[in-house]
Formats: structure tokens, sequence, C-alpha cells
């Protein structure tokens, strides 16, 4: 019983390191651009890194980090949600769904962002703080959805 229960858990947690380590690397190469681009080093300070590729005018790439999450949570909602048996919770179904529209949501302000936004165009700082949070939340938003995939497979 105990043997079962903690295998079980390293399961869980394998499955959840497994996620977020596949996360961590597309969050890493959708950076690549706009980081390059910059000619700066990746950094923890979020904000402050938004700002820096906005000084250089490489914001215009960065869009390509929700893009690419959504894309990653979007084929992950279909692999693990449609595809395979899904419970018959109702609550699960409606969460899914709602983070099924979110993602596709997210990749459609991604890509309307990116194609009005000129190449060696900088953002003011309001536009520049309201999309770098909406950056910061499709990360969040990616990374919930993994963890929350681990569980549910």
């Amino acid at each position: 019983m105990i043997r079962a229960i903690f295998g079980a858990i390293f399961g869980l947690i394998l499955r959840i390191i497994q996620r977020l380590a596949v996360w961590t690397v597309s969050v890493g190469v959708a950076f690549v651009p706009a980081v390059s681009g910059a000619q700066i080093w990746p950094s923890t300070d979020f904000f402050n890194m938004m700002t820096e590729i906005n000084d250089h005018k490489f914001f215009r790439e960065v869009f390509f980090v929700t893009i690419i999450l959504s894309i990653l949570g979007v084929t992950n909602l279909i692999d693990n949600i449609f595809r395979r048996k899904t419970p018959e919770n109702e609550l699960f179904k409606a969460v899914a769904w709602s983070t099924f529209a979110f993602f596709i949501l997210l990749i459609v302000y991604g890509t309307y962002a990116f194609t009005i936004l000129k190449a060696n165009e900088s953002l003011g700082d309001r536009a520049l703080y309201l999309n770098s949070l909406m950056v910061l939340v499709a990360m969040i938003a990616g990374a919930v959805t993994e963890v929350l995939i681990a569980f549910a497979e």
C-alpha cells in the first residue's frame, strides 16, 4: 500500500518535471530572437529584460513567446483531453474548454501584435507594460497547464 502511494507520487513528480522541462525549453527557444537581436543576456528580472529588449527595438520578437507557448498549450490540451478518454466531470470539461479558448485568444493576440508592431519600432511605457504583462500571463498559463495535464495523466 505504502509502496503504491510512493510510486504514484514519484510518477506524478516525474511527469511534472518532464512537462516543465519541455515548457522551459519552449520558453528559451521562443526568447532567442528577441534576446539575441537585442544582444542581451536572459534575465530573471522579467520586466527589466522586456525594457531592455524594447530599448533595442526588438520587442516585436517577444510576441513569439506568446504564440509558441499558446500553441504548445493548445496541442497538449488536444492530445490529453480530446484524443484520450476524458472524465465525465463537467467542471473538468468546462475548465478544459475555457483554457483552450484562452490559448486561442493568446495566439490571435500574439499574431496580431506581431503584425502591427513594425520592425525597429519600440513601444511606449504603457504599451510595454501591458504587452509584457500579457507575455507573462501566457508564460504562467502555459506552466500551470503543463502541471495540470501532468495531474490528469
